[in-house]
């Protein structure tokens, strides 16, 4: 929880304009970077990765698609975060990424049906769409 404090942390103006100037790593590209350690390190969710052939890039790329299709704070998840740390949700992730799209969708359809599903989700507590 605490890591995904620090991802999901919000900063006022300057604090964003110091991190523009700093040269080096910020704490939330630390703490992004600890995620992803963890999530690869994990025996389970390192499992369920390689089931779907998926790659580091792979992970990195769905968080951060959340992280820019506004997925933020859900009750207390942090969820692009939890998206990929969660057994169930990180298995919905990767089963709908790598399914063929319905016939007329785009993959931005696609990403809506996830972000809707996935605010569901962290709604309700409970799998429903997932």
């Amino acid at each position: 929880m605490r890591l995904m404090k620090r991802i999901g942390r919000e900063y006022s103006t300057s604090q964003l304009a110091e991190m523009v100037v700093s040269s080096g790593p910020t704490d939330r590209e630390l703490a992004e970077e600890e995620l992803f350690d963890l999530v690869f390190n994990d025996p389970a969710l390192s499992e369920i990765i390689a089931y779907y052939s998926a790659t580091r890039a792979d992970i990195v790329e769905i968080y951060r698609r959340l992280s820019a299709l506004g997925m933020t704070w859900i009750r207390e998840s942090y969820v692009p975060a939890a998206a990929i740390a969660l057994k169930p949700v990180l298995i919905y992730l990767l089963k709908i990424l790598n399914e063929p799209l319905p016939e007329n969708w785009s993959d931005n359809d696609r990403w809506i049906r996830i972000v809707n599903d996935l605010t569901q989700y962290f709604k309700s507590g409970r799998l429903g769409a997932l």
